[in-house]
């Protein structure tokens, strides 16, 4: 069976891609919050998911399950925790999850990991807990991590191609234009 999804190889066929191929693995990281009347909770899984998907397919990568819950929705990206559905998590279990997941890939042989966030808060939780998982896979470790939200790959020309007037940041294209377009 070729699958770029990790949860559908059984531990075998993924030991066996691990240490023959030693794919990149690419985790994506999103969140369950509001994305305006129009779009589901999960959009920010859904779209770091697909992006990752389409990026595994493109170089024999794997992707794991996703992280779905993220840190706190903020009313000043478009989000708060008052919308009914909004379920976020503290700092602390988002830097725990993201540590734990950076070490027992290191455990399993993987060489290249790729968080993917798909959540403008997430951003600075991520980076903590590469770092503790890190620390915690020890020197000896050949893991590489590698974080990136899908948006940097926005050009500018292309910004300005979808918003002449202007573009007005990531933080308030919440639910706006991008996002509804991708998803």
């Amino acid at each position: 069976m070729s699958t770029v999804w990790m949860n559908q190889l059984s531990w075998l066929d993924y030991q066996s891609r691990i240490q023959h191929d030693q794919p990149p693995i690419l985790l994506p990281v999103g969140a369950l919050e509001q994305h305006g009347p129009h779009l589901p909770l999960g959009t920010d899984g859904l779209l770091s998911a697909s992006v990752a998907a389409d990026a595994a397919a493109r170089v024999g990568g794997l992707v794991a399950p996703t992280l779905s819950y993220g840190y706190k929705s903020q009313p000043k990206c478009g989000g708060g925790q008052h919308f009914c559905g909004t379920t976020s998590v503290d700092a602390a279990t988002l830097i725990g999850s993201v540590r734990d997941a950076v070490r027992e890939f290191a455990r399993h042989g993987v060489t290249k990991l790729v968080v993917v966030n798909g959540h403008y808060e997430n951003q600075w939780f991520l980076i903590e807990g590469i770092d503790l998982g890190l620390r915690d896979a020890g020197p000896a470790t050949q893991l590489e991590v590698m974080r990136l939200e899908y948006w940097d790959f926005m050009t500018p020309d292309t910004l300005a191609d979808v918003f002449p007037q202007g573009f007005p940041g990531f933080a308030l294209e919440h639910a706006a234009v991008l996002e509804t377009s991708m998803m």
